[in-house]
């Protein structure tokens, strides 16, 4: 999910990447800010090198890295959520 997530944000589709954040997130800014992100990061073309998760029971944490010149996403949180993996990374960040 996490690959998707950052496919769709960086490469594709905000909509379908704000679809995979945690409720927390939606309430925390609307779909129209995070799409807003997702079109301004697109931009910038990225390719995807990895992604590497830590999974510890209903939590996780993931790592991206990009070839350059973008620097690698780390710890970006993931919850287990209604039995799905949800984005928990509240932050709008660029």
């Amino acid at each position: 999910m996490a690959e998707i997530h950052q496919r769709e944000f960086y490469q594709g589709d905000g909509v379908k990447a704000y679809e995979l954040l945690t409720q927390t997130c939606k309430e925390t800014f609307s779909e129209k800010e995070y799409v807003a992100l997702s079109d301004f990061n697109q931009a910038t073309p990225r390719e995807l090198v990895s992604v590497t998760a830590r999974v510890d029971g209903s939590r996780g944490f993931v790592d991206t890295v990009w070839a350059a010149p973008q620097e690698p996403d780390n710890n970006m949180p993931w919850v287990l959520e209604d039995g799905e993996w949800r984005n928990d990374d509240c932050r709008l960040r660029q």
